[in-house]
């Protein structure tokens, strides 16, 4: 391909055009990403490195317009935007969904929408534009090129989706919960253990005296506290007289169940001295009858 047909191709009214046409949609992108990364991360102390992260999706779109404005590497440009706007409008449609059930701001959705949106005209644009310049030998390595960079972003986002940290609200929910159950067994056991094979006393009415320092010694456990979406509760049997000056519990149970179950939550917990970790997928409390959780389910350490 000659300069010369180049130059003419790109300077008609519609070579001009649809070239903006293409910059505009491209760093309108870019700019949508950075901003909604910002709003999403505004609350986190490494949101720049997030950002920094970001940069494999949003700086291709900054590239595409730089080198849509001239003529050397405008098919290169071109090419970048069908395979940026084509890969990532699927995993577009899948992070506004995630985004939305986090119920995450307007403002981080409505950009997010945005972004999307832009998309299917970047990528009609850019095929345009590309198929009214004259053909050249090196068009598809440059196409193969760009296409490989897609595909390669379009396996990271799922790769990073189905392995990553994406948890659904529900999922986090009963994480939570589950950490709570093993939170409670290890800190009875570091209590007992200090306390001759006592658990903690958390009765809120008890009309035994005990010494103030107690108080503070005693963990703060559960009782009817909701917390991401499970209602936690922590019952105990007290022992007959105080040890060491303080109320002490022979025995505990503590059960997390979702606030509002099939939304919060689809399964309810249990855990008792036994540090064994019992679960049921009904919609009721969990008790000592049901079957133990299996270790792979709960949150790592």
């Amino acid at each position: 391909m000659s300069k010369a047909g180049t130059r003419i191709a790109l300077l008609t009214p519609a070579g001009v055009s649809i070239r903006l046409a293409v910059a505009s949609a491209s760093l309108a992108s870019g700019v949508c990403i950075v901003t909604a990364g910002l709003l999403w991360l505004s609350e986190g102390p490494d949101r720049f490195a997030g950002l920094a992260i970001l940069s494999a999706f949003w700086l291709p779109y900054l590239l595409i317009a730089f080198r849509v404005r001239g003529e050397e590497k405008i098919k290169s440009g071109l090419t970048l935007a069908v395979a940026m706007g084509s890969a990532l409008f699927v995993p577009g449609l899948a992070l506004i969904y995630y985004v939305h059930e986090w119920h995450e701001s307007w403002w981080i959705q409505g950009t997010l929408v945005l972004a999307l949106l832009l998309q299917p005209i970047l990528v009609m644009a850019a095929i345009r534009a590309y198929k009214s310049l004259p053909a050249e030998p090196q068009d598809p390595s440059k196409a193969a090129v760009s296409g490989a960079y897609g595909v390669l972003l379009f396996g990271l986002f799922w790769f990073t989706a189905l392995f990553g940290n994406f948890p659904s609200p529900t999922t986090y929910d009963e994480s939570q919960a589950m950490e709570s159950m093993r939170s409670v067994y290890m800190t009875a056991e570091s209590y007992a253990n200090a306390h001759s094979g006592f658990f903690p006393d958390a009765s809120i009415d008890s009309a035994t005296r005990e010494k103030v320092e107690c108080t503070n010694d005693r963990p703060r456990m559960y009782h009817h506290d909701e917390e991401h979406g499970y209602i936690i509760d922590y019952q105990v049997v007290p022992a007959k007289k105080p040890v060491a000056g303080c109320r002490v519990a022979v025995s505990y149970t503590a059960a997390a169940r979702p606030a509002h179950y099939g939304k919060t939550g689809r399964r309810s917990f249990f855990v008792d001295q036994t540090k064994v970790i019992r679960f049921t997928s009904e919609d009721r409390a969990a008790t000592a009858e049901d079957p133990e959780l299996p270790a792979s389910s709960l949150p790592r350490l």
